[in-house]
């Protein structure tokens, strides 16, 4: 089946460049009005580190990003998405014709994403899983509540949404887990990635 000629995810260039994760601890947040983490500290001297690093030999160019469809692998942890393609068709009395496509399921959820600071909340004790889950409890990063974060079930993210991550280019360290752990291939939906396999990428 064909696939969506549309891309999303991130792109990033030089040996040991990724995206760093803006995911921060409640403390770091000075009130409300912070709503994108640790990339409030990107900037200049941010990017000139970024530009030294490239101009290394050796350097590398990472496609981290890859093409949505059908055939693409689907975490077990959302509702898949999926692609219907529609065939060609057009209206009475005019000269049109028209492709169009349909795309359902969780798409936040599937194929390459960085998740919005909204995305997580914690609670202030550990569900016993039993009863209704205690949604109202929820904080967020920087003391937002669920109430202020999402009032009602069916609204979206009033703050701390992924339209408030700015583009982000950054210096990090990139792990090769597949090649570390499963000779290059693809990890099992159910393989888990421990603070010991990351200590071994790391030193390997």
């Amino acid at each position: 089946m064909s696939s969506v000629k549309r891309k999303f995810g991130i792109s990033v260039w030089g040996l040991g460049l990724s995206i760093l994760p803006i995911i921060s601890t409640p403390a770091l947040a000075e009130n409300l009005k912070d709503q994108i983490g640790m990339a409030r500290h990107l900037g200049t001297a941010t990017w000139a580190r970024c530009a030294l690093e490239l101009e290394k030999p050796g350097a590398k160019a990472f496609e981290l990003s890859h093409e949505r469809a059908n055939e693409m692998p689907q975490a077990k942890f959302a509702e898949n998405e999926q692609y219907r393609f529609d065939a060609p068709h057009g209206l009475p009395n005019t000269r049109h014709g028209f492709n169009t496509e349909s795309v359902q399921g969780n798409i936040g959820g599937q194929g390459t994403q960085i998740d919005a600071l909204g995305h997580f909340g914690y609670l202030p004790f550990i569900w016993d899983g039993k009863g209704e889950f205690p949604k109202d409890k929820l904080k967020y990063y920087g003391g937002w509540t669920h109430q202020q974060i999402k009032p009602t079930d069916d609204s979206r993210l009033q703050a701390l949404g992924i339209e408030k991550v700015p583009p982000i280019v950054t210096s990090a360290i990139l792990l090769d887990a597949a090649r570390y752990l499963n000779n290059g291939k693809r990890l099992n939906d159910n393989q888990i990635i421990s603070q010991a396999d990351i200590e071994g990428i790391l030193n390997s």
